[in-house]
C-alpha cells in the first residue's frame, strides 16, 4: 500500500488488461479502479480521459500537437512507450476541458 496525492498522479493508462497509475516522479502502481471509476472519482478539472486507454492530469500535459484529419498528439510528462492520442469522440470536450 502506497499513500501519495491526487496532485502527485500524472495519468493512468491501460496495460494488458490491468489500470495502472504514473507518478510525476516516474513511479508506476496497478490499481484496482477502472478509468471509468476512476473518472468519476477524480476531480473532473483536473482529470480528463483522453481515449479508451488514457486517463491523464492537466498537469502532465508536455506538448500537443495538431494532425492531418483532426487527430491530436499529445506528449506527456513523464513521457509514454506508447503515442498518445486524443480520441475524435472527446476531442471537442476535451477542448473543452483545456479551456476551463
Amino acid at each position: 500500500i502506497f499513500k501519495f496525492t491526487t496532485s502527485e498522479i500524472a495519468y493512468f493508462t491501460i496495460e494488458e488488461r490491468a489500470t495502472f497509475l504514473r507518478l510525476f516522479d516516474g513511479r508506476h502502481f496497478a490499481v484496482e479502479y477502472s478509468l471509468e471509476k476512476l473518472s468519476q472519482l477524480l476531480d473532473p478539472a483536473g482529470f480528463f480521459r483522453i481515449n479508451r486507454n488514457m486517463l491523464l492530469s492537466l498537469q502532465a500535459i508536455r506538448e500537443m500537437h495538431a494532425l492531418s484529419a483532426g487527430k491530436l498528439k499529445i506528449e506527456l510528462n513523464p513521457a509514454t512507450t506508447q503515442e498518445t492520442y486524443v480520441s475524435s469522440e472527446r476531442m471537442t470536450e476535451f477542448k473543452n476541458w483545456l479551456g476551463k
